[in-house]
């Protein structure tokens, strides 16, 4: 999982050890990094977050795949969806939307929405593992299978 900035915290996580915000603060001529929370129910393991404002949505490794939404803040999660969803995913802020491409070669695309995960459109792009990150365009979105590059138009 890649470390990502949400207002004043480093938000970081690995497998079967929870995700936490950091403060960074100078201390001297050093950093120092105080843990401002410590969730360890959303562990994320390769699948890094995406960060909205208030709220970051992420793809946890537990119960073989599970999309959730906390607040950044304090950790809190808001939601998270039953589980299943795949063995890991790339994430994605569209406008309105949450686009999640899992390795499975689903694109899921959800209305961000703080107080439920709202799935809108669900689609198979996919035959092979898709490891990359998609790519959001205005009319589509562009997807890199383990054996092939396709456009797909909204």
């Amino acid at each position: 999982m890649t470390p990502v900035i949400a207002g004043d915290l480093l938000i970081v996580s690995g497998i079967r050890k929870g995700t936490s915000g950091y403060r960074i603060a100078k201390n001297g001529a050093a950093l120092a990094a105080t843990q401002a929370w410590h969730n360890p129910d959303v562990p994320m393991y390769m699948s890094s977050p995406v960060v909205d404002g208030a709220l970051l949505y992420g793809f946890s490794n537990k119960r073989k795949g599970q999309i959730f939404c906390l607040e950044a803040a304090t950790g809190t999660v808001k939601w998270t969806t039953d589980g299943r969803a795949g063995q890991n995913a790339a994430l994605q802020i569209a406008g309105r939307n949450l686009v999640v491409l899992t390795t499975e070669g689903d694109l899921i695309v959800a209305n961000k929405n703080p107080e439920k995960f709202e799935e809108l459109h669900r689609y198979k792009v996919a035959d092979g593992q898709t490891w990359a990150q998609p790519v959001v365009l205005k009319d589509g979105v562009i997807i890199r299978s383990a054996d092939a590059v396709s456009f797909w138009s909204w």
